[in-house]
């Protein structure tokens, strides 16, 4: 995707965890479900009949792989190819079939890859694929919305420009495409969601600047206006419309940094507010809304760790919960019973009673950090943990390394940061 999305490819974590968030008295919280059996950041997400259809992507080159994900069942099953490989391209779906627009089909993770401008349709009923009418611009990490069994792509890039402005229209009962007005301001990785025959593009980038500008596209009139700008500038976001709200969700800011943050606009008031941050930051990822849930699926992130088990942000509910806020376009926010489980917070450890444990600490990047420590010091540990999943205490823990101290040095600490551990355990011993 050109040269600032992945200036570093060995940095880029693979996420294939399930997200959803959950609303209660206490507020919406994102929760870790089950793990997907693969990672492909850059597919295309979209729900069919309650199932969910993950298609294509990138992994070691472009993908045409078919998964459908049941969430009730927690079951994965594969279904024919797209006969296109390729990633970051538009999804769409009308009249239970699933559009598939553009995208990349070489190396998206590097400067000067290839696009394509086929659009290939897939039937879920009788798991076939059939070709549409090629779209007048080759282009990837595009963004689209549907209206009156219109699609419309906006943006994007291409091998000769890493920000296009160019929008075409998508008849599906004609199978032609025409051009549009442009957009305002030319972006690629914006999100787009369709409210009251409206579509809203949100954010985005252009070379290595990123947006925070919403661009509104009225279809009847073809004409564009500016709406009141998001709080945060970034691209490669998902934005999902549900409840009568549209959440702007992850994506990455001008230093590349894949982001948690989660942002909720009005249309109606045309106001924003701050939404419950993801556990981890990340991009190229998609959503779906089920059961009143909002689900995250997949992505990738430049910041080197996997989602952690416990919401980060937002407290745990305390009473029975209500329906999740979400948007209705991309998918991905979890209410009441989440049809995926949720995973439990971690339990309140028990206060160790020996004189001295080895008190080992699980980092969600799978890295285990173990220390030999008094019962003095690993209950502190414990008492920091315990008060800092409450809401109170500091980010970060300083462990004395003790024996392991070398050179010139009189102390060595090693510090533990609380939202990137993922598990602990406390082995007693009596010291003789």
């Amino acid at each position: 995707m050109k040269r600032r999305y992945f200036p570093v490819l060995a940095l880029i974590v693979l996420i294939f965890g399930i997200l959803s968030t959950q609303a209660s008295a206490a507020g919406e919280t994102w929760e870790l479900q089950d793990q997907m059996p693969f990672n492909r950041p850059g597919a295309g997400v979209v729900k069919v009949d309650g199932k969910v259809y993950f298609i294509g992507g990138y992994s070691n080159g472009a993908l045409n792989n078919v998964d459908v994900y049941d969430i009730e069942r927690k079951v994965w099953v594969s279904k024919k190819s797209m006969p296109t490989a390729r990633s970051i391209f538009s999804t769409e779906v009308v009249d239970g079939k699933i559009y598939v627009i553009g995208g990349s089909t070489g190396n998206p993770l590097v400067l000067n890859t290839t696009y394509t401008n086929k659009v290939e349709i897939y039937d879920p009923v009788t798991d076939t694929w059939t070709s549409g009418a090629n779209a007048s611009t080759s282009r990837g990490l595009t963004t689209s919305s549907t209206v009156n069994n219109k699609i419309y792509v906006f943006g994007g890039l291409n091998a000769s420009s890493e920000g296009l402005s160019n929008v075409e229209e998508y008849d599906i009962i004609s199978n032609t495409w025409s051009t549009k007005a442009n957009l305002l301001t030319a972006v690629h990785g914006a999100g787009a969601v369709t409210y009251n025959d409206l579509i809203y593009v949100f954010n985005g980038g252009y070379n290595t600047s990123v947006y925070n500008k919403v661009q509104v596209y009225n279809p009847v009139t073809n004409n564009w206006t500016y709406k009141s700008s998001a709080p945060t500038s970034r691209d490669t976001i998902v934005a999902v419309n549900y409840q009568n709200k549209i959440y702007v969700i992850g994506g990455y800011d001008s230093a590349s940094t894949g982001l948690t943050t989660v942002e909720v606009y009005d249309p109606e008031k045309d106001t924003w507010t701050a939404g419950p941050s993801l556990n981890v930051g990340r991009w190229g990822f998609g959503s779906i809304v089920f059961n009143d849930s909002l689900y995250v699926f997949g992505g990738a992130t430049n910041t080197a760790e996997k989602l952690s088990v416990a919401p980060e942000s937002t407290p745990t509910p305390t009473s029975s919960p209500t329906v999740t806020p979400t948007p209705t376009s991309s998918p991905t926010v979890t209410p009441t019973p989440t049809p995926s489980p949720t995973v439990a917070p971690t339990p309140t450890p028990e206060q160790p009673t020996g004189d001295r444990a080895i008190l080992v600490v699980t980092m969600n990047t799978g890295l285990e950090k173990e220390f030999d420590l008094s019962m003095d010091e690993v209950n502190a540990f414990i008492a920091w943990y315990e008060n800092k999943q409450s809401g109170t205490g500091k980010a970060s823990y300083a462990i004395d390394k003790h024996d392991n101290n070398k050179g010139p040095f009189t102390n060595r600490k090693d510090y533990v940061i609380f939202d990137k551990i993922l598990t602990f355990s406390v082995d007693e011993y009596s010291a003789k």
